[in-house]
């Protein structure tokens, strides 16, 4: 029972825990007609996580009615998107693109921290 209040990929950790919108989301939920909620429902379905390079949850993504929200584990919702395909294909592309260029830096550098300084002429 202690490991369902534990992780975060589980609707159960989140449903007694308070949900803050960052100014990105709320201004998503306006332009989306999306209500703000104060807390993630129980019936809210797990579709993705992202995790960093020591494989710890940074952020997740649910389903919840009829649309979908991007949450990081400390409650700030980062993003809402309606349940259309055009939203999710979005989210995915993005995401998709995010990792392609992480593993682009690592396998040229050896490190995805690694900065690409771009070259300028200068006067």
């Amino acid at each position: 029972m202690e490991a369902v209040f534990s992780d975060p990929l589980l609707p159960a950790y989140w449903f007694d825990k308070p949900l803050y919108y960052t100014n990105h989301a709320k201004e998503r939920c306006m332009e989306r007609e999306i209500q703000e909620l104060d807390f993630l429902p129980i019936n809210a379905k797990l579709v993705d996580c992202d995790k960093d390079k020591s494989g710890r949850v940074c952020a997740v993504c649910f389903k919840v009615d009829s649309f979908y929200m991007v949450i990081s584990v400390d409650g700030a919702v980062v993003t809402v998107f309606n349940n259309d395909n055009k939203g999710m294909k979005r989210y995915n592309h993005r995401k998709n693109e995010r990792r392609f260029y992480t593993k682009k830096l690592i396998s040229y550098f050896g490190d995805e921290n690694h900065k690409l300084i771009t070259s300028k002429k200068f006067k």
